[in-house]
């Protein structure tokens, strides 16, 4: 599902940066969020990464983004795939987005 964040294009446009998403509220419970877009765990509004930038949180090289696949980012909804793919899976990902042509 990276797309439905990233886009399908990978300019970080996807579908659930354009609807009412939920987030936490107090207390934990979910609720909508104040406009359309995603949030992070403190109520920032968060961008997914446009990943024809060539810029990439935590590095460029192929483990880092390895890493930011497996692990995800923190508080924001970035979710880890730890558990959910293979090795190879995340590798193959890992390859993909190393392919994506950047506009530098």
């Amino acid at each position: 599902n990276c797309f439905s964040c990233h886009g399908e294009t990978a300019r970080g446009n996807g579908a659930s940066t354009e609807v009412i998403n939920k987030i936490k509220g107090p207390g934990g419970v979910e609720v909508d969020a104040p406009e359309p877009g995603l949030f992070d765990v403190w109520g920032n509004k968060v961008k997914p990464r446009d990943l024809t930038s060539g810029i990439f949180r935590g590095g460029l090289r192929p483990i880092d983004i390895y890493r930011r696949i497996v692990v995800g980012i923190k508080g924001t909804p970035m979710p880890g795939t730890a558990n959910k793919l293979e090795p190879e899976q995340v590798w193959d990902l890992v390859n993909y987005v190393l392919s994506i042509p950047t506009e530098n």
